[in-house]
């Protein structure tokens, strides 16, 4: 994802984005995927992963706080482009799932039979990582502050690698 913000450079206006537009868009999308993979990869009590309901609680609050970052940001920045089209988040759509995906299918290469339990939930929380690190890295790269348009483009793709985390990955993970 560096190499890609290095090639296809950053938002034309990053500097003048307020450092707190910057740590919702960006920032917290990062902390978030930490602690998403810190929940998937955490032994738990008994070297069996994390309480079920923490891996739940987890996988749900991603989507729905990433939605609220979209919320907040927008009304941080609010001199931001505003374009609602749809069509106009198609390429950031692309683009951040291909960040995502890499990641993503490195992780399952790496976590061949990791979990003996869970595998389904904790893959899913491997799975939102990605995305949630696409996610910000994408909100370094497009300008464009539409709700709409971060939801699909942005957020979308967190979802999509979440459900393939939990149903694909989570085959490879399975000790």
């Amino acid at each position: 994802m560096a190499v890609n913000i290095v090639v296809y450079g950053v938002r034309p206006d990053v500097d003048v984005l307020p450092i707190a537009y910057l740590m919702v868009q960006v920032l917290a999308p990062y902390a978030l995927a930490v602690v998403a993979l810190f929940g998937a990869l955490h032994p738990g009590r008994f070297g069996l992963g994390a309480d079920r309901r923490v891996q739940v609680g987890l996988t749900l609050a991603g989507p729905v706080v990433f939605v609220l970052l979209a919320f907040v940001g927008s009304e941080i920045y609010q001199e931001a482009l505003r374009d609602g089209a749809l069509a106009g988040s198609l390429p950031c759509l692309e683009t951040t799932l291909i960040w995502a995906v890499v990641p993503l299918g490195l992780a399952a290469l790496t976590l061949r039979r990791a979990f003996a339990s869970g595998a389904k939930w904790r893959a899913a929380l491997v799975g939102g990582s990605c995305g949630l690190l696409a996610g910000g890295t994408i909100n370094l790269h497009c300008p464009n502050a539409d709700v709409l348009h971060v939801m699909v483009g942005h957020e979308l793709p967190m979802v999509v690698t979440t459900v393939v985390g939990a149903v694909v990955m989570a085959r490879w993970t399975r000790a």
